[in-house]
């Protein structure tokens, strides 16, 4: 078997429907949702390993986790992906935001 070589052969994203329906759902009401999908699927189809981390539940490294730490106006963002290196494949499988506490003026 031949190792791909990614620069020539990007990593392929998918999109499965239970990422697609929370996305959708969830992301509705924070509109810069989309650069931040973009800058994630760029990076995923560079290399879905420097983004993230396996996710300690699953320890064959199959199934990896991506987090965004947040922001003020944005929550905190994570992906769960699926990485699948005999075909070259990404599957981004769950989307969860957890809102920042609003501490107000201190």
């Amino acid at each position: 078997m031949r190792l791909r070589d990614r620069r020539n052969e990007p990593w392929v994203v998918e999109v499965s429907p239970i990422f697609d329906e929370a996305y959708k759902k969830r992301a509705a009401a924070y509109p810069t949702a989309d650069e931040l999908i973009d800058f994630v699927y760029s990076c995923l189809e560079d290399d879905p390993r420097s983004c993230g981390e396996p996710h300690i539940a699953w320890g064959d490294s199959l199934v990896w986790i991506w987090e965004f730490a947040g922001t003020a106006g944005f929550p905190r963002v994570f992906i769960l992906y699926k990485i699948e290196d005999d075909i070259g494949r990404v599957t981004l499988c769950a989307f969860y935001l957890k809102p920042i506490p609003d501490f107000g003026i201190l």
